[in-house]
Protein backbone atom coordinates (compact mmCIF):
# COMPACT_ATOMS: atom_id res chain seq x y z
CA UNK A 1 0.00 0.00 0.00
CA UNK A 2 1.40 3.29 -0.85
CA UNK A 3 0.62 6.44 1.62
CA UNK A 4 0.55 9.54 -0.51
CA UNK A 5 1.10 12.83 1.80
CA UNK A 6 0.24 16.37 -0.09
CA UNK A 7 1.79 19.13 2.35
CA UNK A 8 2.65 22.45 1.17
CA UNK A 9 6.01 23.54 1.90
CA UNK A 10 5.28 25.64 4.78
CA UNK A 11 3.24 23.33 6.58
CA UNK A 12 6.00 20.44 6.02
CA UNK A 13 8.63 22.63 7.58
CA UNK A 14 6.24 23.45 10.69
CA UNK A 15 5.73 20.02 11.37
CA UNK A 16 9.59 18.92 11.26
CA UNK A 17 10.59 21.34 13.88
CA UNK A 18 7.46 20.85 15.66
CA UNK A 19 8.09 16.69 16.27
CA UNK A 20 12.05 16.30 15.68
CA UNK A 21 14.37 17.42 17.82
CA UNK A 22 17.65 19.09 16.25
CA UNK A 23 19.81 15.44 16.20
CA UNK A 24 16.83 14.29 13.79
CA UNK A 25 16.81 17.24 11.76
CA UNK A 26 20.53 16.32 10.79
CA UNK A 27 20.14 12.99 10.21
CA UNK A 28 17.43 13.97 7.75
CA UNK A 29 20.09 16.49 6.20
CA UNK A 30 22.88 14.15 5.75
CA UNK A 31 20.33 11.78 3.81
CA UNK A 32 19.24 14.34 1.48
CA UNK A 33 22.57 15.23 0.93
CA UNK A 34 24.10 11.57 0.22
CA UNK A 35 20.94 10.84 -2.06
CA UNK A 36 21.78 13.87 -3.90
CA UNK A 37 25.66 13.21 -4.13
CA UNK A 38 24.21 9.52 -5.22
CA UNK A 39 21.99 11.13 -8.21
CA UNK A 40 25.02 13.05 -9.16
CA UNK A 41 27.36 10.06 -9.41
CA UNK A 42 24.94 8.44 -11.54
CA UNK A 43 24.56 11.25 -13.67
CA UNK A 44 28.20 11.76 -14.36
CA UNK A 45 28.27 7.66 -14.74
CA UNK A 46 25.78 8.12 -17.89
CA UNK A 47 27.60 11.28 -18.90
CA UNK A 48 30.98 9.14 -18.80
CA UNK A 49 29.53 6.19 -20.78
CA UNK A 50 28.01 8.45 -23.03
CA UNK A 51 31.23 10.10 -24.42
CA UNK A 52 33.14 6.71 -24.70
CA UNK A 53 30.29 5.56 -26.48
CA UNK A 54 30.92 8.16 -29.17
CA UNK A 55 34.61 7.11 -28.82
CA UNK A 56 34.04 3.35 -29.68
CA UNK A 57 35.47 2.20 -32.72
CA UNK A 58 32.19 0.93 -33.77
CA UNK A 59 30.84 4.60 -33.63
CA UNK A 60 33.18 5.08 -36.60
CA UNK A 61 35.14 8.39 -36.67
CA UNK A 62 32.37 11.05 -34.89
CA UNK A 63 34.18 13.24 -33.37
CA UNK A 64 33.78 14.52 -30.07
CA UNK A 65 35.39 17.81 -28.39
CA UNK A 66 34.63 18.19 -24.64
CA UNK A 67 35.74 21.23 -22.67
CA UNK A 68 34.79 21.43 -18.72
CA UNK A 69 34.69 24.02 -15.86
CA UNK A 70 37.87 23.28 -13.57
CA UNK A 71 36.17 24.87 -10.55
CA UNK A 72 32.58 22.95 -10.24
CA UNK A 73 32.66 19.40 -8.88
CA UNK A 74 29.66 17.03 -8.35
CA UNK A 75 29.97 16.16 -4.34
CA UNK A 76 33.08 14.77 -3.74
CA UNK A 77 33.36 12.58 -6.84
CA UNK A 78 35.82 14.97 -8.97
CA UNK A 79 33.52 14.33 -11.46
CA UNK A 80 33.12 18.45 -13.78
CA UNK A 81 30.43 20.00 -15.60
CA UNK A 82 30.47 19.85 -19.20
CA UNK A 83 30.97 23.19 -20.64
CA UNK A 84 31.55 23.04 -24.40
CA UNK A 85 30.70 20.16 -26.91
CA UNK A 86 31.71 19.83 -30.21
CA UNK A 87 30.27 16.84 -32.63
CA UNK A 88 31.20 16.74 -35.85
CA UNK A 89 29.96 13.98 -38.12
CA UNK A 90 31.85 14.61 -41.59
CA UNK A 91 31.15 12.32 -44.58
CA UNK A 92 33.71 9.80 -44.00
CA UNK A 93 32.04 8.64 -40.90
CA UNK A 94 29.05 7.39 -42.94
CA UNK A 95 28.74 4.14 -43.87
CA UNK A 96 26.23 5.02 -46.74
CA UNK A 97 26.59 8.53 -48.00
CA UNK A 98 22.83 9.12 -47.69
CA UNK A 99 21.95 8.40 -44.62
CA UNK A 100 23.27 9.53 -41.17
CA UNK A 101 23.71 6.63 -38.57
CA UNK A 102 20.67 7.20 -35.82
CA UNK A 103 22.13 5.43 -33.45
CA UNK A 104 25.28 7.62 -33.52
CA UNK A 105 22.58 11.11 -33.17
CA UNK A 106 20.44 9.53 -30.61
CA UNK A 107 23.57 9.48 -28.47
CA UNK A 108 24.12 12.83 -29.39
CA UNK A 109 20.46 13.58 -28.22
CA UNK A 110 20.84 11.32 -25.07
CA UNK A 111 24.13 13.48 -24.28
CA UNK A 112 22.27 16.76 -24.57
CA UNK A 113 19.78 16.46 -22.13
CA UNK A 114 22.68 15.54 -19.49
CA UNK A 115 24.74 18.44 -19.98
CA UNK A 116 22.25 20.79 -18.46
CA UNK A 117 25.65 23.11 -17.77
CA UNK A 118 26.74 23.12 -21.47
CA UNK A 119 27.66 26.81 -22.70
CA UNK A 120 29.22 26.50 -26.03
CA UNK A 121 27.33 23.95 -28.31
CA UNK A 122 28.91 22.97 -32.42
CA UNK A 123 27.24 20.72 -33.93
CA UNK A 124 28.92 19.60 -37.76
CA UNK A 125 26.75 17.19 -39.55
CA UNK A 126 27.45 16.22 -43.83
CA UNK A 127 25.58 17.34 -46.13
CA UNK A 128 21.73 18.20 -46.25
CA UNK A 129 20.51 15.30 -42.96
CA UNK A 130 17.57 13.99 -43.34
CA UNK A 131 13.99 15.09 -41.72
CA UNK A 132 14.15 12.33 -39.00
CA UNK A 133 17.69 13.69 -37.65
CA UNK A 134 16.71 16.97 -37.92
CA UNK A 135 13.14 16.34 -35.90
CA UNK A 136 15.54 13.91 -33.87
CA UNK A 137 17.95 16.93 -32.58
CA UNK A 138 15.63 19.73 -32.78
CA UNK A 139 12.84 18.11 -30.27
CA UNK A 140 15.85 17.47 -27.73
CA UNK A 141 17.28 20.69 -28.21
CA UNK A 142 13.48 22.14 -27.20
CA UNK A 143 14.01 19.64 -24.09
CA UNK A 144 17.49 20.54 -22.92
CA UNK A 145 18.16 22.85 -20.09
CA UNK A 146 21.53 24.22 -20.59
CA UNK A 147 21.77 27.94 -20.83
CA UNK A 148 24.58 28.60 -23.78
CA UNK A 149 26.59 31.44 -25.09
CA UNK A 150 27.52 30.18 -28.02
CA UNK A 151 25.57 27.87 -30.84
CA UNK A 152 26.98 27.10 -34.51
CA UNK A 153 24.57 24.70 -36.10
CA UNK A 154 24.23 23.53 -39.67
CA UNK A 155 22.23 26.08 -41.88
CA UNK A 156 18.75 23.10 -42.26
CA UNK A 157 17.91 22.93 -38.66
CA UNK A 158 15.50 25.30 -37.59
CA UNK A 159 15.95 27.92 -34.98
CA UNK A 160 12.36 28.43 -33.64
CA UNK A 161 10.70 27.89 -31.13
CA UNK A 162 13.71 26.44 -28.88
CA UNK A 163 15.95 29.29 -29.31
CA UNK A 164 13.52 31.50 -27.29
CA UNK A 165 14.89 29.44 -24.48
CA UNK A 166 18.37 30.57 -24.66
CA UNK A 167 18.44 34.37 -23.75
CA UNK A 168 22.05 34.23 -22.74
CA UNK A 169 23.38 33.31 -26.45
CA UNK A 170 26.31 35.71 -27.79
CA UNK A 171 26.93 33.83 -30.65
CA UNK A 172 24.32 32.43 -33.62
CA UNK A 173 26.72 30.97 -36.54
CA UNK A 174 24.98 28.94 -39.56
CA UNK A 175 27.50 27.04 -41.72
CA UNK A 176 26.48 25.79 -44.90
CA UNK A 177 28.71 23.41 -47.69
CA UNK A 178 26.97 25.70 -50.12
CA UNK A 179 29.17 28.57 -51.88
CA UNK A 180 28.54 32.17 -50.46
CA UNK A 181 24.94 33.03 -50.61
CA UNK A 182 23.65 29.90 -52.35
CA UNK A 183 21.88 29.32 -48.86
CA UNK A 184 18.62 30.43 -48.64
CA UNK A 185 19.24 33.67 -47.77
CA UNK A 186 15.90 35.15 -47.24
CA UNK A 187 15.24 32.56 -44.39
CA UNK A 188 18.23 33.77 -42.47
CA UNK A 189 17.72 37.58 -43.43
CA UNK A 190 14.05 36.45 -41.93
CA UNK A 191 16.20 35.11 -38.82
CA UNK A 192 18.42 38.07 -38.55
CA UNK A 193 15.01 40.77 -38.31
CA UNK A 194 13.66 38.89 -35.59
CA UNK A 195 16.99 38.19 -33.86
CA UNK A 196 17.25 41.92 -33.54
CA UNK A 197 14.08 42.61 -32.08
CA UNK A 198 12.96 40.12 -29.83
CA UNK A 199 12.68 40.75 -26.00
CA UNK A 200 14.06 37.18 -25.70
CA UNK A 201 17.52 37.93 -25.24
CA UNK A 202 19.14 40.39 -22.46
CA UNK A 203 21.16 41.64 -25.57
CA UNK A 204 20.58 40.65 -29.36
CA UNK A 205 22.85 37.47 -30.40
CA UNK A 206 25.55 38.05 -33.20
CA UNK A 207 24.13 36.50 -35.69
CA UNK A 208 26.61 35.14 -38.73
CA UNK A 209 26.76 32.67 -41.83
CA UNK A 210 30.20 30.88 -41.96
CA UNK A 211 30.02 29.18 -45.80
CA UNK A 212 33.21 28.12 -47.89
CA UNK A 213 34.81 28.77 -51.11
CA UNK A 214 37.59 26.63 -52.97
CA UNK A 215 36.18 23.96 -50.26
CA UNK A 216 37.42 25.46 -47.32
CA UNK A 217 35.19 27.16 -44.68
CA UNK A 218 36.54 30.29 -45.23
CA UNK A 219 33.59 33.10 -46.06
CA UNK A 220 31.90 34.83 -43.25
CA UNK A 221 28.30 36.66 -44.02
CA UNK A 222 26.31 39.04 -42.20
CA UNK A 223 23.06 41.16 -42.50
CA UNK A 224 24.38 44.84 -40.91
CA UNK A 225 20.81 46.50 -41.25
CA UNK A 226 19.33 44.63 -39.09
CA UNK A 227 22.06 43.86 -36.57
CA UNK A 228 23.83 46.76 -35.40
CA UNK A 229 25.29 45.13 -32.61
CA UNK A 230 27.58 42.86 -34.80
CA UNK A 231 30.57 42.01 -33.22
CA UNK A 232 33.41 40.84 -35.23
CA UNK A 233 35.66 39.82 -31.89
CA UNK A 234 33.18 37.95 -30.78
CA UNK A 235 33.45 35.63 -33.90
CA UNK A 236 36.81 35.81 -34.48
CA UNK A 237 36.93 34.54 -30.15
CA UNK A 238 34.85 31.47 -31.14
CA UNK A 239 35.98 30.18 -34.19
CA UNK A 240 38.37 28.04 -32.95
CA UNK A 241 35.29 26.78 -31.47
CA UNK A 242 34.90 25.22 -34.85
CA UNK A 243 38.00 23.88 -35.49
CA UNK A 244 38.28 26.72 -38.17
CA UNK A 245 41.21 29.66 -37.70
CA UNK A 246 40.22 33.44 -37.78
CA UNK A 247 42.86 33.93 -40.15
CA UNK A 248 41.65 31.51 -42.99
CA UNK A 249 38.80 33.85 -43.40
CA UNK A 250 39.28 35.48 -46.49
CA UNK A 251 36.18 36.68 -47.92
CA UNK A 252 33.22 38.65 -46.57
CA UNK A 253 29.39 38.70 -47.58
CA UNK A 254 27.70 42.07 -46.51
CA UNK A 255 24.04 42.43 -46.70
CA UNK A 256 22.71 45.95 -46.24
CA UNK A 257 18.92 47.58 -47.21
CA UNK A 258 20.72 50.74 -49.13
CA UNK A 259 24.23 51.53 -49.89
CA UNK A 260 23.62 54.64 -48.42
CA UNK A 261 23.49 52.49 -45.12
CA UNK A 262 27.38 52.17 -45.95
CA UNK A 263 28.02 55.66 -44.61
CA UNK A 264 26.51 55.10 -40.90
CA UNK A 265 28.91 55.03 -38.03
CA UNK A 266 27.57 52.06 -37.00
CA UNK A 267 28.12 50.32 -40.18
CA UNK A 268 31.43 51.16 -40.83
CA UNK A 269 32.91 50.47 -36.85
CA UNK A 270 31.52 47.37 -37.93
CA UNK A 271 33.92 47.40 -40.76
CA UNK A 272 36.78 48.60 -39.45
CA UNK A 273 36.29 45.85 -36.62
CA UNK A 274 36.03 42.87 -39.21
CA UNK A 275 38.84 44.60 -40.94
CA UNK A 276 41.13 44.25 -37.54
CA UNK A 277 40.37 40.79 -36.82
CA UNK A 278 39.82 38.90 -40.38
CA UNK A 279 43.71 40.62 -41.55
CA UNK A 280 43.35 38.06 -44.71
CA UNK A 281 39.77 38.99 -46.34
CA UNK A 282 41.28 39.56 -49.72
CA UNK A 283 37.27 39.69 -51.31
CA UNK A 284 33.64 41.62 -50.65
CA UNK A 285 30.63 40.73 -51.89
CA UNK A 286 28.02 43.47 -51.24
CA UNK A 287 24.55 42.44 -51.42
CA UNK A 288 21.71 45.43 -51.69
CA UNK A 289 18.40 45.34 -50.91
CA UNK A 290 17.00 48.53 -52.63
CA UNK A 291 18.71 48.39 -56.14
CA UNK A 292 20.10 52.29 -56.69
CA UNK A 293 23.64 52.57 -57.30
CA UNK A 294 24.23 56.10 -58.89
CA UNK A 295 26.86 58.78 -59.38
CA UNK A 296 26.26 62.66 -59.70
CA UNK A 297 23.96 62.99 -63.34
CA UNK A 298 21.74 60.46 -64.67
CA UNK A 299 21.82 59.97 -68.38
CA UNK A 300 19.73 61.71 -70.81
CA UNK A 301 17.78 59.24 -71.94
CA UNK A 302 16.18 58.64 -68.34
CA UNK A 303 13.57 61.75 -67.33
CA UNK A 304 14.12 64.06 -65.43
CA UNK A 305 11.18 63.52 -62.92
CA UNK A 306 13.11 59.86 -62.95
CA UNK A 307 16.80 62.03 -61.88
CA UNK A 308 15.03 64.15 -59.47
CA UNK A 309 13.82 61.43 -57.56
CA UNK A 310 17.38 60.10 -56.96
CA UNK A 311 19.22 63.52 -56.30
CA UNK A 312 19.82 63.64 -52.90
CA UNK A 313 21.58 59.78 -53.08
CA UNK A 314 23.80 61.02 -56.25
CA UNK A 315 27.09 62.79 -54.23
CA UNK A 316 26.74 60.30 -51.14
CA UNK A 317 26.45 56.87 -52.56
CA UNK A 318 29.84 56.02 -54.07
CA UNK A 319 31.65 57.71 -51.62
CA UNK A 320 29.61 55.82 -48.85
CA UNK A 321 31.62 52.77 -50.15
CA UNK A 322 34.35 54.19 -50.19
CA UNK A 323 35.24 54.51 -46.61
CA UNK A 324 33.97 50.97 -46.24
CA UNK A 325 36.81 50.37 -48.87
CA UNK A 326 39.29 52.08 -47.16
CA UNK A 327 38.99 50.37 -44.06
CA UNK A 328 39.85 46.83 -45.56
CA UNK A 329 43.78 46.30 -45.20
CA UNK A 330 45.86 46.09 -48.21
CA UNK A 331 45.01 41.97 -48.67
CA UNK A 332 41.98 43.21 -49.97
CA UNK A 333 41.27 42.97 -53.97
CA UNK A 334 38.06 41.90 -55.33
CA UNK A 335 34.68 43.85 -54.93
CA UNK A 336 30.98 42.33 -56.47
CA UNK A 337 27.95 44.43 -55.82
CA UNK A 338 24.51 42.26 -56.21
CA UNK A 339 21.14 42.82 -56.29
CA UNK A 340 19.51 41.18 -53.33
CA UNK A 341 16.59 40.64 -55.70
CA UNK A 342 17.58 41.61 -58.99
CA UNK A 343 15.11 43.52 -61.54
CA UNK A 344 12.97 41.39 -63.68
CA UNK A 345 13.48 43.59 -66.60
CA UNK A 346 15.93 45.96 -66.83
CA UNK A 347 14.07 48.26 -69.20
CA UNK A 348 11.14 48.32 -66.67
CA UNK A 349 13.30 49.24 -63.97
CA UNK A 350 16.09 51.90 -65.24
CA UNK A 351 16.62 53.55 -61.64
CA UNK A 352 18.23 49.85 -60.77
CA UNK A 353 21.10 50.39 -63.55
CA UNK A 354 21.87 53.72 -63.47
CA UNK A 355 25.02 52.74 -62.79
CA UNK A 356 25.56 51.64 -66.21
CA UNK A 357 26.71 54.18 -67.50
CA UNK A 358 29.25 55.50 -64.46
CA UNK A 359 31.17 52.33 -63.94
CA UNK A 360 34.33 54.35 -64.96
CA UNK A 361 33.88 56.85 -62.37
CA UNK A 362 32.91 54.65 -60.05
CA UNK A 363 35.91 52.56 -59.86
CA UNK A 364 38.10 55.39 -60.07
CA UNK A 365 36.74 56.66 -57.07
CA UNK A 366 36.84 53.35 -55.18
CA UNK A 367 39.85 52.28 -56.01
CA UNK A 368 41.70 56.04 -54.80
CA UNK A 369 40.39 55.08 -51.39
CA UNK A 370 41.40 51.81 -51.47
CA UNK A 371 44.60 51.31 -53.73
CA UNK A 372 45.02 47.52 -53.62
CA UNK A 373 41.90 46.86 -55.56
CA UNK A 374 41.99 45.36 -58.71
CA UNK A 375 38.55 44.17 -60.10
CA UNK A 376 34.80 45.13 -59.79
CA UNK A 377 32.01 43.20 -60.25
CA UNK A 378 28.72 45.34 -61.36
CA UNK A 379 25.18 43.77 -60.69
CA UNK A 380 24.72 43.23 -64.60
CA UNK A 381 27.26 40.56 -64.45
CA UNK A 382 30.08 42.49 -65.53
CA UNK A 383 33.40 43.69 -64.41
CA UNK A 384 36.17 46.00 -64.51
CA UNK A 385 39.76 45.07 -64.26
CA UNK A 386 42.89 47.75 -62.96
CA UNK A 387 45.24 46.25 -65.11
CA UNK A 388 43.03 47.63 -67.85
CA UNK A 389 42.63 51.30 -66.73
CA UNK A 390 39.25 50.54 -65.50
CA UNK A 391 37.81 51.44 -69.03
CA UNK A 392 37.04 47.42 -70.72
CA UNK A 393 34.50 45.24 -69.47
CA UNK A 394 35.45 41.68 -68.55
CA UNK A 395 31.15 39.65 -68.64
CA UNK A 396 30.92 36.86 -66.01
Amino acid sequence: MTVVIDLDKQELTHNVLIYLDSDDVARMARVGNTFQAEAERLLSRRRTNWEKSLRKPDMYRCGLGVDVDPTTKYSGQGSRLVQELIFWYSHEDNLDSNTLDMLVIDQLCEGLLLMTSLKHLTIRLPGKPEFEVLEAINSTLARCTFSLKTLYLPEHFELFPWILNQPELKIIAVYTWNYIWGFDKDKHLSCQRWLSNSPCFRNSPTFFILSRRDQEMNVISAFLTFSPQWSAKLINDSLERFYEIPRNITKLGLYVQTMDELDDRNVLSVIRSISDHFVNIDSLDLFVGDCMIHLVRLPSILSPLLAASIDDFAQKNPEALASVLSCLTGEFQQLEIQFWERPSNRKDNPLAYSFHYQKLKLCKIWSERCPSLAYIGFPDYTGREIDLGWKTGVIF
